[in-house]
């Protein structure tokens, strides 16, 4: 389980210089990124929760080379949850953080 506000490093490896695409699961149409693979094909996001809502999420990613027009399968499902943020100390405004 994750604390809201911090960073996820999510990464892998795919077809050198190909598109990667990492979709939110429970938002079908969220599209995170961009992001390119590199010349040895490996790839990283970094996904900053603090905008995310407590509860679990799932990602899952594919790549795409666009001079070919080619789509990958689907990786696994990448299924992690937040935590709410608990204020550590005085909360002079009473929003929790």
């Amino acid at each position: 389980m994750l604390t809201q506000g911090r960073k996820i490093t999510i990464f892998g490896s795919a077809t050198p210089q190909s598109n990667v695409r990492l979709f939110n699961n429970y938002s079908p149409g969220q599209l995170l990124g961009p992001i390119k693979a590199g010349e040895n094909g490996r790839w990283e996001y970094i996904l900053d929760t603090l905008e995310l809502q407590p509860g679990e999420y799932s990602l899952k990613a594919n790549t795409q080379l666009d001079v070919l027009g080619l789509l990958s399968t689907f990786s696994s499902d990448l299924i992690f949850n937040i935590a709410e943020r608990k204020c550590l100390g005085s909360d002079l405004n009473n929003d929790g953080r």
